[in-house]
């Protein structure tokens, strides 16, 4: 069962890692969000491809995110890219080093305020990683786990051991090192 996330609880860390939710958040929750990167937490959103139910209610990551990231600048397409290498990694202290990302089933990410900088597009420059500023906080949001995957899970499942591939898990040690900073 998903303990409530709220502001309390949010105090005592610097970071909030939210990994392809499976149920939406509570208004009180999304608010307690809001008000913890405002005031100088940070925030990784880990989202999916569009269609990625996966306890069947309706509802997948990126619809999830979309309740509330707009405030952020930007939102989940929910489409389904699969790239590996992306093609276009761009110059940020996130992506020092990165060469080789992949994405299996991802979604890309649509830009709405000029605040937010694209990380990584795939070769139709679609952003699929992508960093902001949300009043004293840091948010970088990516539209794939697979990066982050080591490959196990329910048997049956189609998944990639993203973490040995390529620069995968540079790029999360070097999302963390940025936010805690």
């Amino acid at each position: 069962m998903k303990e409530d996330i709220d502001e309390y609880i949010l105090e005592m860390y610097k970071i909030l890692v939210i990994p392809e939710p499976n149920k939406p958040f509570k208004e009180e929750e999304m608010s307690a969000i809001l008000n913890f990167v405002k005031s100088g937490g940070s925030l990784f959103i880990i989202a999916d491809h569009g269609n990625s139910d996966r306890n069947g209610n309706g509802w997948d990551s990126p619809r999830i995110f979309n309740t509330f990231v707009e405030e952020f600048g930007f939102k989940f397409v929910g489409d389904d890219l699969e790239e590996a290498p992306l093609k276009y990694v761009y110059d940020h202290e996130i992506t020092q080093g990165i060469k080789n990302i992949g994405v299996w089933n991802g979604t890309s990410i649509e830009i709405l305020k000029d605040n937010v900088k694209v990380l990584i597009a795939n070769s139709e420059n679609k952003p699929y990683m992508v960093v902001t500023n949300y009043g004293k906080g840091k948010v970088v949001a990516i539209g794939d786990s697979s990066p982050f995957d080591d490959g196990t899970g329910d048997s049956g499942d189609i998944l990639h051991n993203g973490w040995q591939w390529g620069d995968d898990a540079q790029l999360a040690i070097n999302t963390i090192k940025y936010l805690m900073k």
